[in-house]
Formats: C-alpha cells, structure tokens, sequence
C-alpha cells in the first residue's frame, strides 16, 4: 500500500523544518513485501504560508468578535456567509440564512437598505435603518454600512454589512422632543524534483538529468520527460523564461551563487502551476556542474493570495470601521490604530502608535482605567474582557465621552500579552441622556407643586362646608374621596 505523513524536524541548529513523507510498499512476483521506496520532500515554505493565513484568519476574526456591531458576509443573494459573535448572540442559526429573514425576520428586504444600494452601484453605501422587530432586540434603529468585495475584474462576489445599534440614542432624542431616538484548506501534494547537469563549454546543458517524479509534478504519464530539458523548457510560461534563464546564466558566471527562481508552466491539460527551482553551480575538475530541486509552490502562492485577500478584508473593515480600533502591550502603549483614529480624537495613526494610554486622559481618568485593566491581568484565567465608560481627551484637549470594549490577548502558552478592542464615541448619546434627564427633573417639580396647591383647596371647600352644614344649610362642594 501507499502512506502520506507531513512531520517536523529539528536540526541540530535549532532550526526546525517541515517534511512531506511518501512511500508505498514494493512486491515481488509472489505479492510479497521485499521493500519501501518513497520520497521526502521540504514543505516548511507552505507551512510557513499556512501559518501566516491562520494568523493573519486569526487576527481579523479576534478583531471582529470583540466589537459589539452585527458584522456579516453576505452574498449577492443577500445570504448570510459568516457573522461575528455579537451577530450569533442574536441569532444562533444566522449563517445560511437569508439576512432579512435572520435578524428582522421579514420576508423581504428592510426598507432602505443600504446595504442592497451597495450592491447595486458597487460602492460603499450607508444609512439608518428601522426595524419593528429584530430577533433578541425588538423594535431598533441600526446604522448600516455595506462595503461591497470585488474580484480582479471589478465584480461584486459578496458584500460585508457592519450595522450598529443606535436605539438607545433614538430613543433619547425622541423622548426630548416629545417633552420639548459586523481557508478553505490549502491541500495539494507537494512534490520535489531534483535536477543536475554538466555546463558545456558553449553554455549548454548536458548529461542533464531530473528525477522521474517531474512526470508527476507536470501531471504528464511516467517517463514522457526522460531527462529533457529542453522539453521541460517549453512548458515555462513564455513570461518568466527570460527569469529563469538569467537566474542560471548568473550561477554559472559566478560558480557558488544560487539559483533562486519562482515561476508559472503551463501543463498540457491546460491547468497552470508556480514551480519553485533552487540550486547552485559548482566547479569539479574544472569543469562547471549544476544541482538543485523544483518545488510545485501552487498551495503557497494560493496560501499568499488568501492572506493578501483576508488582510485587505481586514484594512478594508478598519478603514471604514465607525470605532476607533486598537491594540496595547501590558504597559497600555498602543502598537495598532485604526485610521478612524483621527475622526474621533483628531490624530493620525502615526502620532497616535506608540503614545501611551496615559497621553490621552486625565490623572484621574486614566487611574481608572489602568485600575480596570490591571485587575484583567491579574484575574486573566478568568476575567479576559474589559468593557467600560470613560472619559478621554482629543488632541486638542477636550474632553470627550467614550464607550470601551476590550479584550485581552494571549501568547501561545496562554499568558497576557496586551489587550485587543474598540473605542465609540458616545458623546450624543450622553448629551441627549443628560438633557433628558434635566427635563424629567423639571417636570417632577412642576407636578409637586401643582398636587401641592390641589390638596390646599380641597382642604378650604370642606371648611367652607363644614360652616354651611352648622348653618343649616346643603354643602356647596363635593369633595372627592
């Protein structure tokens, strides 16, 4: 039979490497077993890719999951691809669902939303929704953003909604005026060839030999490339064969130098393929020898392409993000700032990363603060979030009321290494609460008074009764019980 098993090897240096083991079992004429052949071959480049796409998959869905919004990946069909925790908390079942039918739990879309605007015009869209009935919510007022996703070609594939809930400011401004309202897995076999050849005195290959697995990697029946490269040659897209020739005419020049070259084929069933080809020149009896390896990097340069998409997702959500979004060490000095930073506090993203918490309050504020995060730290096994109300400072020294929503972030032992969140300006939202309340306290002493002066006359009339009824004479006012 055949076996496949991926391994890590320590080297003696310390460094370690990643290996992709392939044997099969060889039989004599009597089906019994005589040997194993097989073929190692080094993927710690692909793995090296995998790990940056977990991280890089990581970091953004860490982010995310902290914010208190509904963020969603939808479709052009407007069905749910993937929401964050906040959206989940409402509805546990959203993924898969349509996203009118998930939330609000209508039959068609919420009127004037903006997120099917941005599926029309292909631009970012945003607007105020409200909704009579949203799942764990009830009737809601949500600011909505659509920020469409396109492909190479400037198609929209899918479109990603960030909707914050702004009720509670709606219904602030509302009671004021009626008194006065959020990969697929790389797999592939990766298969090595390796490759020697003698230079002859006119610069051309000889004696050149590549190992039989080439046939596999090109995906072409046993033994069609026999050692030919010339044959092997004209399967290098056009483009990247001036590349590759360069890459060992300069090795031969200078004998030692590596040969380091990526490039894309073209296989014979139509599909494209990036080889990776390394090696070097060496002299031996004075004559010029080259030796390497050609590596099939498809799955890696897939892996690169899936980064470079999620990291754009990623900036893209940050730009365009309503919060100011963040991360520290243990000792609150910012290393990361969403550019929404300078809508809020008046900074840019480079004077902001590398201030210190204690730069953007006062005394007393940040006291309060680092007090909160310190008991994070210290209760870390169980205490990992750390929301809040504060007060901060802009650049220009006002004051301003903001809304904190962190967590903290963890090494790979599970020890803290800094927090991860998001800051919202609630400055409205707290004027409107404060103007509310100084009406609701007007209104209170207004309604003593005017209870006090009723109970004063009803107090008169039965004295005026009281004197009628000595009198002889019929009571003049009725008195209420």
């Amino acid at each position: 039979g055949e076996a496949e098993r991926e391994c890590r090897i320590i080297k003696p240096n310390g460094s370690i490497v990643w290996v992709n083991d392939r044997s099969k079992m060889i039989y004599d004429e009597n089906h019994q077993p005589i040997s194993v052949e097989g073929v190692t071959r080094e993927i710690t480049e692909r793995k090296q890719a995998e790990e940056e796409l977990m991280a890089s998959e990581e970091k953004l869905s860490t982010i995310l999951d902290s914010m208190p919004d509904v963020i969603l990946q939808l479709d052009t069909n407007l069905e749910i691809l993937w929401a964050n925790k906040a959206t989940i908390k409402l509805n546990p079942r959203a993924v898969g669902q349509l996203c009118y039918k998930a939330l609000p739990g209508i039959n068609d879309v919420c009127p004037g939303c903006p997120i099917v605007k941005a599926l029309k015009t292909g631009q970012i869209e945003r607007g105020i929704v409200h909704l009579q009935s949203v799942t764990g919510v009830g009737e809601s007022y949500w600011d909505d953003i659509g920020i469409p996703i396109k492909d190479a070609q400037g198609k929209v594939t899918s479109i990603v909604k960030l909707a914050r809930n702004i009720t509670e400011k709606k219904k602030a401004e509302e009671a004021l005026n009626e008194s006065n309202e959020n990969y697929q897995k790389v797999v592939s076999n990766i298969t090595t060839v390796s490759w020697k050849a003698d230079i002859g005195e006119n610069g051309a290959f000889e004696n050149t030999y590549s190992s039989p697995v080439l046939d596999e990697l090109l995906e072409l029946p046993a033994g069609t490339m026999k050692n030919d490269w010339d044959k092997y040659f004209r399967y290098i897209k056009p483009e990247y064969l001036e590349q590759v020739n360069n890459a060992f005419k300069e090795a031969i020049k200078s004998p030692g130098k590596k040969i380091d070259c990526e490039y894309e084929v073209l296989k014979d069933n139509g599909q494209t393929a990036w080889f990776h080809s390394k090696g070097r020149c060496f002299e031996k009896n004075g004559k010029l020898h080259v030796f390497g390896s050609t590596t099939d990097i498809t799955e890696r340069k897939q892996a690169e392409e899936k980064l470079r998409e999620s990291e754009e997702k990623y900036r893209l959500l940050a730009d365009n993000s309503m919060d100011v979004i963040w991360k520290t060490n243990l000792k609150l000095v910012f290393t990361y700032i969403s550019p929404s930073v300078i809508n809020i506090f008046g900074f840019t993203v480079e004077e902001w990363v590398g201030t210190r918490l204690s730069q953007h309050a006062s005394t007393k504020e940040f006291f309060n603060m680092a007090k909160k995060a310190l008991y994070a730290i210290k209760h870390y096994k169980t205490y990992k979030h750390v929301n809040f109300e504060a007060v901060m400072l802009r650049k220009d020294g006002t004051e301003i009321s903001v809304e904190i929503n962190s967590k903290l972030l963890f090494n790979q032992k599970g020890l803290p290494i800094g927090f991860q969140g998001t800051t919202r300006d609630i400055t409205e939202r707290k004027k409107a609460e404060g103007e509310l309340k100084k009406r609701m306290t007007e209104l209170e002493i207004f309604n003593d008074a005017a209870v006090d002066r009723e109970l004063k006359i009803i107090e008169h009339r039965k004295e005026i009764n009281e004197l009628l009824k000595k009198l002889g004479k019929d009571e003049k006012y009725e008195i209420p019980v």
